[in-house]
């Protein structure tokens, strides 16, 4: 779990640092480009990217860097719930996979212990009973997460 924690964190940090280089570029060739010498650029990013928040009070740099860090930590903050429902699906999975193995194991065995192996996969359907009734709402809000995202995207694409 550690090491798909560190992968995902990893992956939401890489996803974060690319876009802001992204983003940085782009604001500096608009900068060369349209001769801009009002603002320099981490100003431009800040204002772009945060527009929701600077279209109604005036840009502060100390403010600018807090709101950054408050939009990243919502953004780790939406991501989390999909990182969560996923080690639960992984993990439930892996126990699946564990009883399967010993099916294989016991198929061609005469002397089989079938009670034990049918107790453990009945008491893995109950475990995907209690998540299911458990993290519902976590699920429904991931995916509501994920479609809110989706739908900012394409208002962005289409503006």
């Amino acid at each position: 779990i550690r090491i798909c924690f560190c992968i995902g964190f990893f992956a939401f940090l890489l996803n974060q640092v690319i876009f802001a280089c992204s983003e940085l570029r782009k604001k500096t060739f608009m900068i060369s480009e349209c001769n801009l010498t009002s603002r320099n650029v981490m100003e431009e990013f800040i204002v772009f990217h945060l527009d929701h928040i600077f279209t109604v009070i005036p840009y502060n740099h100390a403010f600018g860097i807090i709101a950054e860090f408050f939009n990243l930590a919502m953004s780790f903050y939406w991501t989390f719930p999909d990182i969560f429902v996923m080690f639960l699906s992984l993990g439930i999975s892996f126990r699946f996979q564990q009883i399967n193995k010993r099916i294989e194991y016991f198929k061609c065995r005469i002397n089989s212990n079938w009670n034990e192996v049918r107790l453990h996969y009945v008491e893995a359907c109950e475990l995907v009973k209690i998540v299911d009734r458990t993290f519902d709402r976590i699920i429904l809000l991931a995916a509501m997460n994920n479609s809110y995202l989706i739908l900012v995207q394409m208002l962005h694409i289409l503006a």
